[in-house]
């Protein structure tokens, strides 16, 4: 493993004092909606590629909680590790299978009343209350819609390409 030039000491550490958003102090719960946001995970006095990556965060809104990203290895596999705290899981790849990183997901509840309005990508998993939605997915300015039933016990598997 080799040590991190300055450089990109530097760029990571600049990076973090962006990425490091909401206190964990801040009521979710009844907040507005938030872009989803990430913190850095490693060990810093021994920083290597290898261990400081950014790992995605889950993010609260209203009584749904989700979290989203996926671009690059590491964090495609941070968010797969936690898959089955979610019953909707949304990923949105071209037909050769390359993912889509700059989606717009909006969940609709069964009444028409959106629960998530979020930037995403190119995973998004959810976890909802049991019921029937409406998953709308913006990519490349164009709008797919697909009907999603979700429970407890059940889950929803959705690929926008």
């Amino acid at each position: 493993m080799d040590k991190i030039d300055t450089a990109s000491l530097v760029i990571a550490s600049t990076l973090a004092a962006f990425l490091v958003v909401p206190s964990l102090a801040d009521d979710m719960s009844s907040a507005p909606a938030r872009e989803p946001h990430y913190v850095w995970q490693g060990n810093q006095a021994g920083m290597t590629e290898a261990n400081f990556v950014a790992v995605p965060q889950p993010v609260q809104q209203g009584e749904v909680r989700f979290i989203t990203g996926g671009i690059g290895e590491e964090e495609r596999s941070a968010i797969e590790a936690g898959k089955h705290d979610y019953n909707l899981h949304i990923t949105a790849a071209n037909a050769k299978g390359q993912y889509y990183g700059n989606e717009r997901v909006k969940i609709l509840d069964r009444s028409g009343t959106p629960v998530i309005d979020s930037s995403a990508g190119p995973l998004f998993y959810a976890k909802l209350p049991p019921g029937t939605y409406t998953v709308e997915v913006s990519l490349d300015g164009k709008m797919d819609r697909r009907q999603v039933t979700v429970g407890p016990q059940h889950a929803a598997s959705v690929i926008f390409r």
